[in-house]
């Protein structure tokens, strides 16, 4: 056969054709046995590994509850917004944490991934951890609550603040008084023949809220003038007394100008800024003078001083008062005109003038000046 195992005519093969005994070696004796598969006779439902319906009840369960805070909490903004803070807050490390340690495995084992696809390709991160289960469940329960928890304290619970980090409290029950107002109302009483009011006496009943006008031994027109940084002049023009000028008092108003600090910005029920207190040291230590409605400050200036209060926002005001809004350092300075009291306490006619640039608390006294009388 020249050398060939076999025949080249007919194609004999000796071994092929003789007998091989059954007991005789054979390659297949060393492969592994094959495990009989048994047939799978679970419905669909029944196949579902335990790790989801874990992930899953828990998911229902972490929506029902944001649903029970919602209408628990409708009327509270404030306590429901804080309450989603920290569900978001607390859903987002979990997901955060969960996909750290899915990037930090699949990293491990597959040299072509990058930080890059920690950021963009999330499937490939995920992949491994994936295909591991169900001993990686641990790693998909972490995301998936920390991700529920997440978009629902957004989207149901809700009452989060986003437009300016300055609005944290609720709008003011009570308007403030103006404690300069009450000064310029007790010289008015005096110049037509009542008795008036003391500097600290007008103080106090402010504070206290009441509206008697009646001090025996009142200080005079000179006193409270000398309170706010008059002059000589002034004290000529306003008189002391006589009975023309009272009432020419009433119809031509001194109008007054000072520098004073903002201390706290009030908002409505809709957390808009509404209007800005305003203090100075008008007997010789800071306290509230003043409150300038916001529709009576100009856009331009409104905005300035709003850029400067966001970074300035403190817990507690820097001064004693009852009142509610949102306390700010003295960071901005503002330049006011006033002329007196309306019959139910407001200013008449109050008016910013300017914002100001300075450093520290204004001296009341050196930039307090009587203006031309207002026609």
């Amino acid at each position: 056969w020249g050398g060939a195992s076999w025949c080249p005519s007919c194609s004999y093969y000796p071994l092929a054709d003789g007998k091989v005994s059954e007991d005789s070696p054979s390659w297949a004796d060393d492969l592994p046995d094959v495990v009989e598969e048994t047939a799978d006779n679970r419905g669909a439902i029944e196949s579902i590994s335990m790790w989801f319906w874990v992930m899953l009840t828990g998911i229902v369960r972490l929506a029902a509850g944001s649903v029970a805070i919602r209408l628990s909490f409708s009327e509270d903004e404030g306590l429901r917004g804080m309450i989603a803070l920290i569900q978001a807050g607390a859903g987002l490390i979990s997901a955060l944490t969960a996909h750290g340690i899915a990037s930090y495995h699949a990293l491990k084992d597959n040299r072509r991934l990058n930080l890059n696809d920690v950021m963009l390709s999330w499937f490939s991160i995920w992949q491994p951890t994936i295909t591991q289960l169900p001993k990686t469940a641990k790693r998909i329960l972490a995301v998936a609550w920390g991700a529920t928890a997440f978009l629902t304290a957004v989207t149901i619970i809700g009452g989060i603040d986003y437009s300016a980090p300055l609005r944290v409290h609720q709008q003011p029950d009570v308007k403030p008084g103006n404690l300069i107002g009450a000064v310029g109302n007790a010289a008015k009483q005096q110049n037509a023949g009542d008795i008036s009011q003391s500097m600290e006496e007008a103080g106090n009943n402010l504070a206290e809220g009441t509206e008697d006008t009646v001090a025996e031994g009142a200080g005079s027109m000179k006193q409270a003038l000398n309170e706010l940084g008059g002059t000589e002049e002034s004290l000529q023009e306003i008189g002391n007394g006589a009975e023309e000028q009272a009432k020419n008092a009433e119809e031509i108003l001194p109008v007054y100008t000072t520098q004073c600090v903002v201390y706290g910005v009030e908002v409505d029920a809709k957390r808009i800024p509404v209007a800005l207190l305003i203090a100075a040291r008008t007997t010789g230590k800071l306290q509230h003078v003043g409150r300038i409605e916001r529709k009576d400050i100009p856009h331009r200036d409104f905005q300035y001083m709003g850029l400067k209060l966001q970074k300035a926002v403190v817990r507690d005001p820097i001064l004693s008062t009852s009142r509610k809004a949102i306390w700010v350092k003295p960071v901005v300075s503002c330049r006011v005109a006033f002329n007196g009291l309306d019959d139910n306490g407001e200013l008449k006619n109050p008016k910013f003038e300017a914002s100001v640039l300075s450093e520290g608390l204004p001296d009341f006294k050196q930039t307090t000046k009587l203006k031309e009388p207002a026609e």
